[in-house]
């Protein structure tokens, strides 16, 4: 099957250059969301990048610069508290809501529930639940974000309206493009059972219909206590799980004391070693996924020698 990393190259020549027009200052929390804002100023200047993708926006401090980098913005694009918490006090101190854009907000976007339990399924969230914050991780809710920040640089910059729409419509053509790439990638994989260490992934298991079967961390700054890890081992091997995956942003020390657990894997739902640029989403939605699809590929190729 064609790797997706076939896409990542089409995508780097035709993503739109950047030209020296100054526009706007826009400041991003996280790399994904600074990837998509890029795509739609190409041409009008580059947004500043406030959270570097090594590290996790659940835990970084909030430095001198960054504060004042959020202070001079015209407008701040992030998720939400939920997600970047150390923000939360800079963004609420700005004087005006429409120099803010909270994604966490938007009921545009497709919002699930964030999950308390590691056995509970995704589902839409309702009112009183508190929203999973991992929005950008379906390509889909990727598309209409790019739309919110076209809306509100256009809003903001209304002399560049037209080179804003353009923009977006090639983003959203590169980005519907590469769900259905991802569509076709995960189809034969919707029955293979995987384990991650962090709960960050339900909108692209809900979107392509992924088999998560546990979760050992419901919050990635939190241990899990010792009948909890037993319990998600005795699940790992009653579902015959042969995927585990944790993120380059956090350490994963061994939580199996089983000699047949399989080898830990990474998945990085950030971009951590990409450089920060209008591609960055795209190629490290690539990377997610074949990282993802490659395990469960070879689980199921061993399973079939197997049987």
């Amino acid at each position: 099957m064609l790797k997706l990393l076939a896409w990542a190259m089409m995508i780097a020549l035709t993503s739109p250059a950047f030209a020296g027009d100054a526009g706007p200052r826009v400041v991003v929390s996280i790399a994904p969301l600074h990837s998509l804002a890029a795509q739609v100023m190409a041409g009008a200047g580059e947004p500043a990048l406030l959270i570097d993708a090594a590290a996790s926006p659940h835990s970084v401090a909030l430095k001198p610069s960054q504060a004042r980098a959020l202070a001079r913005a015209d407008l701040v694009i992030w998720i939400g508290g939920a997600l970047e918490p150390s923000l939360h006090n800079a963004i609420a101190a700005r004087p005006s809501r429409q120099q803010v854009l909270t994604l966490i907000d938007s009921r545009t976007l497709h919002r699930l529930a964030g999950r308390r339990q590691a056995a509970e399924r995704s589902r839409p969230a309702g009112a009183g639940d508190v929203i999973d914050p991992h929005l950008w991780l379906d390509p889909d809710n990727a598309r209409i974000i790019v739309r919110l920040i076209t809306t509100r640089l256009q809003t903001l910059d209304p002399a560049r309206a037209a080179l804003y729409a353009r923009n977006a419509a090639q983003a959203d053509a590169r980005l519907r493009a590469l769900s259905h790439a991802i569509a076709a990638r995960l189809e034969p994989l919707r029955d293979a059972p995987f384990m991650v260490f962090h709960d960050a992934y339900q909108y692209l298991e809900y979107r392509y219909h992924l088999k998560n079967a546990g979760i050992i961390r419901s919050h990635p700054e939190q241990g899990a206590s010792a009948y909890h890890l037993r319990r998600i081992a005795e699940e790992r091997r009653a579902a015959n799980v042969a995927c585990v995956f944790a993120e380059p942003q956090f350490a994963a020390a061994p939580v199996f004391n089983d000699p047949s657990a399989p080898a830990i894997r990474y998945l990085d739902p950030l971009g951590r070693g990409l450089p920060a640029d209008p591609d960055l989403y795209q190629k490290m939605i690539i990377r997610l996924v074949d990282t993802l699809a490659g395990c469960l590929e070879r689980a199921a190729g061993d399973k079939g020698v197997t049987q």
